[in-house]
């Protein structure tokens, strides 16, 4: 007879976020062209849309801005930070962002005094006033800002009665919708400006309250004096659809706090708290005895769980001439607690059997954050990075019942320690070289070592013989990730409207991992190598026509390094776009591939997408319509690493298969008082597994009385997959009020 393995052993529990200490990034490098690319698109793109804020921009204070050198960046000079709501806008697929708002430290880069934002605006009439003044050739109104401007206040509430009628799967509905019948509040808002007192400005949204999804944000501030930020982030995520895996039960909550003092003209006081809860369910599948013959699979393994995450940053920030600087002090704690149970009765094909093993981990220590920007029109760098120095302790305590050759009980009790040290790091620059030609490049890095010891007892007694068998292990283990990557591009502008750019760079990835049994084939370390060529291209080759487009045939890894690393990887992209003054049409085309030796992984995914859109000349009816076909492959070599005893099985899993994806709409404006939205979208995939989904949404809002709008949203969701067995439809209708009310501010 033989004492059987654990079937958990301290190192998995120990390793479960090991990776994760490493996962937060110093940051995203920025990427700067020639017409100031990610900083804020050209003066000329915002014209396409915004033309009245440009005209209203001609007859302001700030003209000049329009002439001279700094032409091309009229609106980022004070709008910064643009390149995120153009993108978006330029992506049909893509959420709508606003643009941004004006911030002091724009105004700070010219005036030596900031006095009331609304006195520098540009106000602005609607384009079609500017269609009608021009066509009878009238000089176009331009409102008077305000003289000396007084308190003003406002604030907006939409809450409703959500109907839920659904027919088929449940558990399929919980897990894309969780939507539940009853009355919700949507969406609340409030602001003050130019209050009296402690505060200058009070900022508060609300969205989504009681539903999986909810978010809240507070912004206290005081001109020249503190500025308060809180967020509140609440995630409910359900996955009960039928399968091997089939439930998960998973709630969030994170807090944030951001105190903001200024201690003189170019330095800040910073600190941040960050509080994260989550508790979760998972019902599994797992490996049964090993001993048994055939081996068998345990399903219905309940693993309840719960974290709770605190995080502080104190620190300064500030300016010294022409270079903005940031340093910060850390301090993480973090406590996991985890629970694997199942029981099964003597009927059960790998005969009774229980197991019931609870693990806990904390994880603290300090760390610090620091960075250095600048950024004029012929130099920008950025260089950002984060070091943790990190203490891990674990313990695993349960006992384990079976039947080998006769019944058996196992007492398992084990306990580790790990020490991890992290560094992460990201330099980005740009230099212009001539007024048609720069260079940007980026580098950066991420080293993570972490030691290891783990101390396991294992006691088993089999009661029918007596026999009594103990297994103790000692051994120190380490682990270590390493990340090296670059990029150089030579940008050049050889006319007018048309930016090339091209250059090479490379990624180095390392990855060890605690060796758990010497005698099994499981991966250990592993380095990845890659090298080869970026090229874009920005091409606005004739009037109201745009060309992009992009290629890399190297990648930067992810945040977490794991086996499926590519260690070859290609990507290209190219986006035709027609653009007039109430249509557009847009062609795109991605292409990307991927491969790892060590797994035998390949990824291949193709997509070609057509969209556009029209609006009426009296701008009160929207069209749009988009077609997108993707082709998909993944396929990765797998022989049950997790559970490789005693011998594994390779095993091909991936998916291969075909989309079409649809999407029609209109949004129509009949009056002032009355607005109606809908859109339709339907996807339909055919390959290694079957679905077709569809989704018909439809909003109206009618204005009843000032300031006050009743809305009817109804939502249809049409589900059918492969099998039947999670086919489902649903209909939400929501009857709801959005009221919105305040005091403007009066000129004096």
């Amino acid at each position: 007879m033989t004492a059987p393995r654990t079937t958990l052993a301290l190192g998995l529990a120990l390793l479960v976020g090991l990776a994760a200490l490493g996962a937060e990034h110093a940051g995203a490098p920025r990427h700067r062209a020639l017409h100031a690319g990610d900083l804020g698109p050209r003066e000329e793109s915002c014209t396409l849309c915004h033309r009245a804020a440009v005209h209203g921009l001609r007859r302001s204070d700030h003209a000049s801005l329009l002439e001279g050198p700094d032409a091309a960046r009229s609106c980022t000079v004070c709008h910064a930070g643009a390149a995120p709501h153009a993108e978006a806008m330029r992506d049909p697929l893509t959420s709508p962002l606003a643009p941004p708002p004006v911030e002091r430290a724009s105004c700070l880069a010219c005036h030596d005094d900031v006095g009331d934002l609304r006195r520098a605006a540009h106000p602005w009439v609607p384009e079609s006033a500017i269609e009608r003044m021009e066509a009878l050739d009238r000089d176009v109104p331009t409102p008077t800002l305000l003289d000396e401007p007084g308190p003003e206040w406002s604030a907006m509430l939409l809450a409703g009665y959500r109907f839920v009628n659904r027919s088929g799967s449940a558990e399929r509905f919980d897990t894309d919708l969780n939507l539940d019948e009853g009355f919700r509040l949507f969406d609340a808002e409030f602001e003050a400006l130019r209050l009296d007192g402690l505060l200058d400005e009070v900022r508060f949204e609300a969205h989504d309250l009681g539903d999986p999804y909810a978010r809240a944000h507070l912004d206290l501030r005081r001109d020249e004096g503190f500025e308060l930020a809180s967020d509140y982030r609440r995630r409910r995520f359900q996955y009960r659809a039928s399968g091997d895996y089939h439930r998960v039960d998973h709630r969030e909550y994170t807090i944030d706090l951001g105190l903001t003092l200024p201690l003189d003209d170019d330095l800040r006081l910073i600190l941040d708290l960050s509080r994260t809860r989550a508790e979760g369910f998972w019902l599994t599948n797992r490996i049964g005895n090993r001993n048994v013959t055939p081996q068998t699979t345990l399903d219905g393994v309940e693993s309840p769980r719960r974290l709770d995450s605190r995080e502080a940053a104190f620190g300064v920030a500030g300016r010294i001439g022409d270079v903005g600087y940031h340093v910060e002090a850390t301090w993480l704690d973090e406590e996991l607690d985890e629970r694997w149970r199942f029981d099964r009765g003597p009927g059960d094909p790998g005969g009774p059997a229980s197991e019931d093993l609870t693990a806990r981990s904390t994880t603290r220590g300090p760390g610090a954050r620091f960075g250095l920007d600048h950024d004029d029109d012929e130099i920008a760098f950025a260089f950002d990075g984060r070091y943790l120095d990190l203490e891990r302790r674990s313990r695993v305590q349960g006992l384990e019942t079976g039947v080998d050759s006769e019944p058996f009980e196992t007492d398992t009790s084990s306990s580790g320690e790990a020490q991890a040290e992290t560094l992460l790091l990201d330099a980005d620059l740009w230099l212009r070289l001539t007024d048609r030609v720069a260079v940007h490049g980026t580098v950066g890095g991420r080293w993570h070592d972490e030691d290891i010891r783990f101390a396991r007892s294992d006691v088993t007694s089999f009661p029918g013989s007596g026999t009594v068998v103990r297994d103790d292990e000692l051994r120190d283990l380490d682990a270590a990730q390493q990340s090296r990557f670059g990029d150089v591009l030579l940008e050049v502008e050889p006319v007018d409207d048309l930016r090339l750019a091209g250059g090479v760079g490379f990624a180095r990835d390392f990855l060890r991992v605690p060796d758990l049994d010497p005698t099994d084939r499981d991966f250990v370390e592993g380095t990845t190598r890659d090298h080869g060529a970026r090229a874009e291209l920005d091409w606005h080759f004739a009037d109201h026509w745009t060309l992009r487009a992009d290629y890399a045939d190297y990648a930067r890894a992810g945040s977490l390094l794991h086996e499926l690393e590519p260690n070859d990887f290609e990507q290209a992209r190219a986006d035709l776009r027609h653009r007039r003054e109430r249509w557009q049409a847009h062609v795109g085309w991605s292409h990307r591939r991927t491969r790892q030796d060590a797994s035998a992984h390949r990824n291949a995914y193709d997509a070609i997408t057509v969209d556009g859109g029209w609006q009426a000349e009296d701008g009160d009816l929207d069209l749009f319509a988009s077609l997108t076909f993707a082709r998909s492959e993944s396929r990765t070599l797998t022989t049950f690493w997790f559970d490789p005893d005693p011998t594994p099985q390779p095993t091909t899993v991936g998916y291969a298969g075909d989309t079409w994806s649809s999407a029609v709409g209109f949004r129509w404006r009949p009056r002032d008082t009355l607005s109606w939205t809908t859109d339709l979208s339907w996807t339909d995939t055919h390959g290694d597994f079957d679905v077709t989904s569809a989704s018909l949404r439809s909003t109206a809002e009618w204005e009843v009385l000032e300031g006050g709008r009743a809305v009817v949203d109804v939502l249809h969701v049409h589900y059918r997959e492969q099998g039947g067995l999670d086919d489902y439809d649903a209909t939400l209708v929501t009857l709801g009020w959005r009221q919105s009310f305040g005091r403007r501010a009066e000129s004096r």
